[in-house]
């Protein structure tokens, strides 16, 4: 990678790349299968692959101009391999929604932060301007928050305006148009469902983004400083695991009261679903965040603090995420005896906490068999490494 064409490293994660280098031991000579158990198997939606085709369709036609080629159409495939998992049980629409959105925010993921994406982008003549908007943004990630905060109010309102970035970013790099007309069909659809709650379910996930998109303004943080509590805390509300579950709501046409999410017990059992997914990603996307991104991990925290190994820091996540896990479990049997199956409101209740321990389900299989987002030839992780 040419020092010269790649966007700034931030200085603790390289030194600390530095100082720990890759993992001792061969690739693969970690495995994660004994680390970690979950007690529902996933399933898939019925209707994934016509779901899978008609969405990277519409992905396409705003991606294409990125000058990204195969690195850009890597990411659609990965993420939309992934929504079949996390939303089994679901309405057709509302999943190809979450879909849609799901897809939009990775490829964003993987435009912000990818050093990979940014080559490929500047070795493309369609390309080169974004990838200088690219180097501008990480330069200045207080552009990406507020950036990202723009694309909420276009979620609230299709017709908001673009924010004023500054003569260094376009704006593009946003898909602020992808995401207009996603807010479009997403409003109509509400409409047509003529469900109660649909308004409070909208204004609601603009609310769980503002913090996520707020986090980004720290994604390059001094990993260096922060201790392993707070940087765990921070990147379970930068994993977007909160927003996720409101995805849940309305790829299964589900929409819950205010008076539902504050009942204890589904607050909770979101809670604990929220950690499972967030800690099990730290360490499935720990070679690609530490190596490829360079953006830190939660795994590169605990060897730099602890002074551990790879393997323990693993086992130590893992370890986190199973007591979250049981949790789930636990709450999911408490939760089916108290909510009836004989009246609307309970049955409502009961479909919605099922789908919570699917998605807790999901977060493990979805990130191991369900995608190719995190395999790599030189992954540390027996169950990651391309042979």
């Amino acid at each position: 990678m040419s020092t010269n064409s790649s966007p700034p490293v931030p200085t603790a994660v390289s030194s600390a790349l530095g100082h720990q280098g890759r993992p001792e031991g061969p690739p693969g000579s970690i495995q994660l299968a004994p680390l970690y158990r979950f007690s529902t198997p996933h399933r898939v939606f019925p209707g994934a692959q016509r779901l899978m085709d008609e969405a990277r369709d519409w992905m396409r036609g705003y991606t294409d101009r990125f000058g990204g080629g195969p690195r850009l159409e890597r990411t659609i495939e990965e993420t939309l391999s992934m929504c079949s998992y996390l939303f089994p049980d679901a309405d057709p629409e509302g999943n190809f929604l979450a879909t849609l959105f799901t897809t939009l925010e990775f490829v964003n993921d993987d435009v912000f932060d990818g050093i990979d994406t940014y080559d490929a982008m500047l070795a493309s003549p369609q390309g080169q301007r974004m990838a200088e908007e690219m180097r501008h943004l990480r330069l200045n990630p207080r552009l990406l928050a507020q950036g990202m905060m723009a694309g909420v109010r276009i979620l609230r309102d299709p017709t908001a305006p673009e924010p004023d970035l500054g003569p260094e970013v376009s704006g593009a790099l946003f898909l602020y148009d992808a995401l207009r007309d996603f807010s479009t069909r997403l409003h109509a659809y509400g409409r047509r469902s003529g469900a109660p709650h649909f308004d409070f379910w909208l204004e609601t996930f603009c609310q769980s983004l503002i913090p996520f998109s707020d986090s980004h303004a720290d994604i390059y943080r001094d990993i260096a400083t922060i201790s392993v509590e707070a940087y765990a805390e921070h990147k379970l509300i930068n994993s977007g695991m909160a927003h996720a579950l409101h995805l849940l709501e309305l790829a299964m046409n589900c929409f819950l009261g205010e008076e539902h999410h504050q009942i204890p017990l589904i607050q909770e059992l979101k809670r604990h679903c929220c950690h499972v997914g967030s800690l099990l990603n730290e360490i499935c996307s720990y070679e690609k965040e530490v190596f490829q991104e360079q953006t830190g991990n939660l795994l590169l925290v605990l060897m730099l603090k602890e002074q551990v190994d790879l393997a323990e820091a693993t086992r130590r996540v893992a370890a986190m995420a199973q007591r979250h896990g049981d949790d789930v479990i636990r709450l999911r049997d408490r939760a089916l005896a108290e909510f009836s199956e004989s009246d609307e409101e309970g049955r409502l209740l009961r479909r919605y906490v099922s789908g919570l321990e699917m998605m807790a389900a999901a977060c493990w299989d979805w990130q191991l068999v369900g995608t190719t987002r995190y395999l790599s030839s030189t992954s540390p992780f027996a169950e990651l490494l391309i042979k």
